[in-house]
Parts: structure tokens; C-alpha cells; sequence
């Protein structure tokens, strides 16, 4: 028999911890210059690691080494990379290769950047954009795991590009961190660093973040990029690279993406928020698929309703408000979440529900009276 004793056990679960979001999670597909064959993707947590794999360069100048350099440099700390084929083009970023980077990542990538190298300048057409659009769309539909494409652009867009084509999932960005003269291509690397190592509701653009790189220089004359360059860039929706007057180095531009401009996503960062909120949602709510629900004329009991709405809630307080990514305002989190009461359940098999978060405004112009006091 134990001797006389006090037992204390520890017990868990009641901080509500959670696992730090995978926000920042990014997947690269590059054309390098000397790799003459594709392969699948593969997970890298540092420059030297992709360094020392047998599939990629050891020439660190080629044009995709500098661009994943880059990307580490900036913070990026977890890269899926896949090298594609010296004949590839944006047809190789397809639903089954969409298949292949979701299995690779079990869904965790957020941002895709697509760099195909080109020895003559080329236009953007809207097929390219339109495919990588069809990407995004593959995997939010079809895995319930949305993610944004970044596009290096090889030239100019062309006329058939309108932002009415609403393909909120894709940024097209123009402008070399990593000059070569040898190659038409826009820069990504340091680009998607930095969106890999800042919270999803931050401009990449943030100024206070500093500059992306020493320099940034015009994708046809690897002259330096001017203002006025950059101005026009981001009047057709490129994200692009910009200097102010009194800071050293160059910066992004803002961060548009290629639908309307009065669009709610005509924003990087916004349509990121969103995109988060949708994978937190989505993960409370498929728990919720095929389970009984309590009805009253066929209409769901709003005693259901509010707990359904409370979880929802919860989560996103849990995954969201409490990093940042969401305004909250006298404590109501910055989330509300809406179960339709009148909505017949019985009749249509079907629960409708709204789900709403407040994002956050962005400085981008800044306008100041200045004058003389007495």
C-alpha cells in the first residue's frame, strides 16, 4: 500500500495555445539557367541547403540561385522549390503540377512565385495571368487551401490584359534586384523574403521595413529604375521598386494585384488576410460536414446557431486578432460570424452563414497642410 500523499497532476488544454501560423510558407518554380531537367518539389530551409542538392547549380550566379539567395536573405525560412524543365512555360504551373506542390507541402504553402527566364523580352499575356489564376483557384477549391501567385514578368503586359479580368490570386511583379544582361526577367526572391517574414496584413511595401535591395534596375536596358518608370509600372498594376528622397536603397512599390481597382483584393495583403481567414474558417467548419444539425421548422435552433457562430469566432480570434492580422475595437475581436436563422436547414440540406473581419487601412498617401505660425 502507497504511503499517505498528496497527488497532483498537471493539467493541459486550458490556455488555448496554439500552433505560430505557417503564414510565411513559400514555393518557388524557376527556369534556372543550368539545369536542364525538372524536378519535383523540394522543401529547403536555407541557401546552403539548396546549395548542396544534387538538382540544382553550384554556379551562384545563375539567374534562379540569385533569386532563392535572395528570398533567404530576406527572411524567408521555409522554400518548396521545383525546378522546371529549360522548355517550360506557364503551362507547366498546371492543376496536376497544383496536385503534386499540395502533396509535397501537405497545403502549407501560401505564396507561389513563377520565374520563367527568357533570352528576349517578352509580353505578359493574359493566359499567363489567367493560368496562375486557374492555380489558385485549383487549390481553394479543390483542397480548401488557397495561395497567391507572384509572377516575375518578362516584359510588358499587353493590350488584352484588363483588371476587369478579376484575377485577384495574381501579382505581377517588373524590376531586377539581381541585374542580367543576359536574361529578361523580373526579380522575386527578395519579394517573396519579404512577404515570408512579415505578418500576413503588412504591405510589402511597408517603408518602415526598409529597402529590398541596393538597387533595382529596368528588366530591358538594366539601367536603373526610375521613379517616373516605377510610377507608370504601378499605374497598369505591376508591383515594382522605388526610391524616396533621403533613404538609401530601393523599395517595393505597393503591393496591386491584377483585378479592378476598386476590387476589396486589389491588395496583396488584403487578399492574404482574407485567404487566412478563409483556411481558419474552413478548418473549424469541415468538422461541421454531414453532422446532425438541431431544427425547428426546419429552420436551425438558435441555440445551434450561436455556438456554431462562437466557434468560428474563437478561431479566428485565436489564429488572427491575436497576431495582429485583423483590427480589433472594444474587444469584439475584429470577427463576426453570422448563422442564417431563417434559413430552411430541413428543406435544402444547407447551413448559410457570413463571415466577416475588419482589415486594417493603409497609409499610401499622406497629404500635409505646411505653412507658417506667428
Amino acid at each position: 500500500m502507497s504511503l499517505p500523499n498528496v497527488n497532483i497532476n498537471f493539467s493541459n488544454g486550458s490556455l488555448g495555445t496554439v500552433i505560430p501560423p505557417a503564414d510565411g510558407v513559400c514555393a518557388m518554380a524557376i527556369k534556372f539557367d543550368s539545369v536542364a531537367t525538372a524536378s519535383g518539389w523540394q522543401l529547403f530551409r536555407s541557401y546552403a541547403e539548396v546549395l548542396a542538392a544534387a538538382d540544382y547549380p553550384t554556379d551562384e550566379t545563375d539567374t534562379g540561385m540569385l533569386e532563392v539567395k535572395a528570398f533567404f536573405d530576406k527572411g524567408g525560412t521555409k522554400l518548396y522549390l521545383k525546378c522546371l524543365a529549360t522548355t517550360a512555360t506557364h503551362t507547366a504551373i498546371s492543376t496536376a503540377e497544383m496536385d503534386n506542390l499540395y502533396n509535397a507541402s501537405n497545403g502549407e504553402v501560401r505564396t507561389l512565385g513563377v520565374m520563367l527566364t527568357v533570352a528576349t523580352v517578352g509580353e505578359i499575356s493574359y493566359a499567363y495571368i489567367a493560368a496562375m489564376q486557374a492555380a489558385a483557384d485549383y487549390m481553394r477549391n479543390t483542397y480548401r487551401a488557397p495561395l497567391q501567385v507572384i509572377v516575375a514578368s518578362s516584359g510588358t503586359a499587353n493590350a488584352a490584359i484588363a483588371l476587369t479580368n478579376d484575377c485577384p490570386d495574381v501579382s505581377l511583379v517588373v524590376g531586377q534586384t539581381n541585374p542580367n544582361t543576359a536574361k529578361f526577367i523580373s526579380s522575386i526572391g527578395a519579394l517573396l523574403g519579404r512577404i515570408a517574414s512579415t505578418d500576413v496584413q503588412v504591405n510589402p511595401g511597408r517603408v518602415s521595413d526598409g529597402g529590398i535591395a541596393d538597387a533595382a534596375y529596368d528588366v530591358h536596358s538594366n539601367a536603373l529604375l526610375t521613379n517616373s518608370q516605377a510610377e507608370n509600372y504601378n499605374d497598369r498594376s505591376f508591383i515594382t521598386y522605388r526610391t524616396f528622397a533621403g533613404k538609401g536603397g530601393y523599395y517595393i512599390s505597393d503591393d496591386p494585384t491584377m483585378t479592378a481597382a476598386t476590387s476589396d483584393y486589389h491588395s496583396f495583403a488584403r487578399r492574404r488576410t482574407a485567404n487566412k481567414a478563409f483556411r481558419v474558417a474552413n478548418d473549424v467548419l469541415v468538422n461541421r460536414i454531414n453532422s446532425e444539425v438541431e431544427t425547428s421548422e426546419g429552420k436551425i435552433l438558435p441555440v445551434v446557431a450561436k455556438g456554431w457562430e462562437a466557434e468560428v469566432e474563437s478561431a479566428i480570434r485565436a489564429n488572427m486578432t491575436a497576431y495582429g492580422n485583423i483590427v480589433d475595437v472594444n474587444g469584439d475581436g475584429g470577427v463576426k460570424c453570422t448563422i442564417d436563422p431563417e434559413w430552411n436547414v430541413m428543406a435544402t440540406s444547407t447551413v448559410k452563414a457570413t463571415l466577416q473581419i475588419r482589415p486594417y487601412g493603409y497609409a499610401k498617401f499622406i497629404n500635409v497642410e505646411l505653412g507658417f505660425m506667428l
